[in-house]
């Protein structure tokens, strides 16, 4: 599948997270706590929370759906970096099996595993690589527990875009040549734990996804004889 582009679809969060997005990157200082400008979430819907109830983790998976949006329509990457370093515990992992599908190819499955940082990362570099995103988040279901310190949230997150992709297979040696826009989709269905930091932030503490991936070159051509799957 033209080596398979890795992408990470977990979530939240997902976000559909090419790996050659390239040049943002971000490290995870303890402490910070700076709030997003306007034109993104302000930190009191999700922050200063004693005790977790649906209508609560209900702002908060929308307020992800919208910092993750201001990210993909240019917000400046420190602003979306600290959000999400107040809202994702410092030990949180993102764990998805992912399947890769494209018409003439076998699928293929892969697992993912990330932490803050690559998660943080994902984020920024998908914003940075990705054009026409859209996301949709369906909360399936929300289980309180633990006094309202913890939670469990199901979710359905499905995200459409366009990722550049190489126009031809790449040179013996590893070069690429142009990139065009490739129509992509990701359908994720995901558990996750969510919680309240020491300091009142609810917090994304574990996502677990399985996810698939599919990537169309003929969207929206039609395919004549020599173009038939398979061949």
């Amino acid at each position: 599948m033209r080596g398979a582009v890795a992408m990470s679809a977990v979530l939240v969060l997902m976000v559909a997270t090419p790996v050659q997005a390239g040049g943002v990157t971000h490290r995870h200082e303890p402490g910070e706590k700076r709030v997003m400008r306007d034109g993104g979430p302000k930190s009191q819907r999700s922050d200063f929370v004693t005790k977790l109830s649906e209508d609560n983790v209900r702002t908060f998976i929308a307020d992800i759906q919208r910092v993750v949006s201001a990210g993909s329509g240019g917000a400046a990457a420190d602003e979306v970096a600290n959000w999400f370093n107040n809202h994702i515990a410092d030990k949180a992992r993102f764990d998805s099996v992912m399947q890769y599908e494209m018409p003439g190819y076998a699928a293929q499955e892969s697992t993912m595993s990330l932490g803050k940082e690559e998660y943080i990362n994902g984020v920024l570099s998908a914003g940075a690589a990705m054009s026409d995103y859209k996301q949709d988040v369906q909360i399936v279901d929300i289980k309180i527990s633990g006094g309202g310190r913890s939670a469990k949230v199901k979710t359905r997150i499905t995200e459409t875009g366009q990722m550049p992709w190489p126009k031809d297979e790449p040179a013996p040696d590893g070069r690429v040549g142009d990139m065009v826009p490739m129509p992509v989709k990701g359908v994720a269905d995901c558990e996750q734990t969510i919680g309240i930091s020491i300091n009142n932030f609810i917090q994304m503490q574990k996502a677990e996804c399985r996810t698939v991936m599919s990537f169309d070159p003929f969207e929206a051509q039609e395919l004549g004889d020599d173009m038939m799957i398979g061949r």
